[in-house]
């Protein structure tokens, strides 16, 4: 009798694990149009993620490294209730949803589970954000545990680097953002890009967006690396080779490499249609399944501080993290054609032509600056 409820006991106890065991999803690549101290990740991990002071329209993009499916998105606020709308992004802007407030929280449930490469939070007009903790909902609406890298103190150096090295400098290998890259100066076999470590790393394997993946026509129309030799302590030596593809690939080590300093020397790119030498858009290190990403929140900081000192020495700080609208209308009248046809009268046969009218046109538009460098722009015209 006792067997018997010793296995009942035993069965119960494996079922409500497996009810509240949790889908696992990878995040490698998150990242911020504003921070204060903290990468984006630290919004997934219930950290309270601050933006600069007073940022507006602030987007907080994640990239998980599979699709998954998302039926629900909850993002709490650690700083009293959001103030203004919330929308949610899914795979740029394939889909976009306005998110639901509700005191400290803002949510969206998808009507039908969405296949999501990347999530988008676009804070719009919310000041003052704190952001407590971002949390994903499968299929099931069960909270997906996310496994986010970990981020070490170090460095990279690229033997060249493509003018402006403001834009390209090696440190975007570790941003998030397909929109920064490094790029060598024109050259490709012999190039080396040393890495340095605070503290000693063991891996087996590396993960790299080859080329410059902003876009198809980016990535191939700059050189892509092909092949290359990893050096490190201890005479360790390593051959690896890359495709020629889009998106992140990982490459297995056959020796795992452990050591605080790593250098990887090119051997070989495959050359882009229009611009010599090549370009490298993120790196990450693995051990197993735990992912690693030198820390690049100096890097952020000093680019969001460099524009701030610019705009401030030309008066228009301010404008910073804002957005600007504005409308005009035309001073003087303007032609305008008109698309409807005139039909000849039943005694004629007179030719079609369009009519003429005059009016004032009116166009709108709206700006925003980004102190991470970035901008957005968007305007309209009519007549009035």
């Amino acid at each position: 009798m006792s067997r018997k409820i010793c296995l009942l006991f035993i069965i119960s106890f494996l079922t409500l694990i497996l009810q509240d065991c949790k889908k696992e999803l990878s995040v490698s690549m998150a990242t911020s149009t504003s921070l204060s101290d903290k990468l984006a990740f630290a919004a997934l991990n219930g950290e309270n993620w601050k933006p600069e002071e007073g940022a507006e329209f602030v987007k907080l993009h994640f990239y998980p490294d599979e699709g998954f499916q998302l039926k629900k998105v909850e993002v709490d606020s650690c700083k009293g209730e959001f103030n203004d709308a919330i929308t949610i992004y899914i795979n740029f802007d394939e889909l976009s949803v306005a998110a639901e407030l509700s005191a400290q929280k803002a949510a969206v449930n998808f009507n039908n589970p969405v296949f999501a490469r990347s999530v988008t939070i676009n804070f719009r007009k919310n000041k003052e954000l704190c952001i407590g903790e971002i949390r994903f909902y499968d299929e099931k609406e069960k909270q997906i545990s996310l496994k986010l890298p970990k981020i070490v103190e170090g460095s990279v150096t690229a033997s060249e680097t493509a003018d402006p090295v403001q834009s390209y400098d090696a440190m975007n290998l570790f941003d998030s953002r397909y929109e920064y890259a490094w790029a060598s100066d024109k050259k490709g076999q012999g190039v080396t890009l040393d890495f340095k470590f605070k503290e000693s790393q063991k891996f087996n394997r590396i993960k790299i967006w080859n080329g410059y993946q902003r876009s198809d026509q980016h990535c191939y129309s700059n050189g892509r690396l092909k092949s290359a030799t990893l050096t490190g302590e201890n005479g360790y030596n390593q051959k690896i080779q890359l495709q020629d593809v889009l998106g992140p690939q990982e490459i297995i080590l056959e020796k795992t490499y452990q050591g605080a300093f790593l250098r990887l020397t090119v051997d070989d790119i495959y050359a882009g249609k229009t611009y010599k030498g090549f370009v490298l858009s993120e790196i990450r290190f693995g051990k197993d399944k735990d992912w690693v990403l030198i820390d690049p929140t100096r890097r952020s900081q000093s680019i969001a501080q460099s524009n701030h000192l610019q705009f401030t020495a030309s008066n228009l700080n301010g404008i910073l993290n804002h957005g600007l609208v504005g409308s005009e209308v035309s001073e003087h009248l303007v032609e305008i054609q008109n698309s409807e046809i005139i039909p000849p009268s039943p005694e004629t046969e007179a030719p079609e032509f369009q009519e003429t009218d005059k009016q004032r046109i009116l166009s709108e538009w709206s700006l925003r600056m980004r102190s991470d460098g970035l901008f957005y722009g968007r305007g309209y015209s009519g007549s009035k």
